[in-house]
């Protein structure tokens, strides 16, 4: 089962981050941690391994829900020129792998994960409800440290 109260992000895919940023942040008055970069991001698929050839991100200050925006090459797992707007929902999970499992289990649909499901789903699993609906990505604690210095904020939503 999905417990929302562990949500610790929600993902807009944007094509220009400072904009995106001013934006948001004007509106919203949420504040914003220095982007970084991933490049060569790869995660497995059902039609293979993806790369998505560069992305940049940042985290809102504010939580316990936290904002990503995300801004992405083209190409890849989060290609913005296929859709714009709220991406997933990611919330956080102590066992990556028995929790997609289940989710599985339920009719789930894996959409992209770090690894394959053989291997375990990795760090973090996308996940979609197989009717449609809201793509959750399953983040491991193990990530909360890494997060927290990014974000320069302690992250909620979770007890490690």
């Amino acid at each position: 089962m999905i417990d929302l109260q562990r949500i610790v992000h929600t993902c807009m895919l944007v094509p220009e981050l400072e904009a995106a940023m001013e934006a948001i942040g004007s509106a919203t008055g949420l504040a914003w941690a220095a982007p970084w970069v991933y490049e060569k991001l790869e995660y497995w698929t059902p039609r293979g391994v993806v790369t998505t050839p560069r992305i940049r991100v940042t985290y809102s200050k504010q939580g316990p829900q936290h904002l990503e925006l995300i801004e992405p090459a083209p190409g890849g797992f989060f290609d913005v020129s296929s859709q714009r707007g709220v991406h997933h929902v990611g919330v956080w999970s102590k066992d990556v792998t028995a929790e997609a499992n289940s989710l599985v289990r339920q009719g789930w649909i894996v959409e992209a994960a770090a690894v394959s499901p053989e291997a375990g789903y990795g760090r973090v699993a996308f996940l979609r409800p197989a009717g449609g609906g809201m793509l959750v990505e399953l983040v491991t604690t193990g990530l909360l440290p890494l997060m927290q210095s990014r974000v320069g904020a302690t992250l909620k939503g979770v007890e490690v």
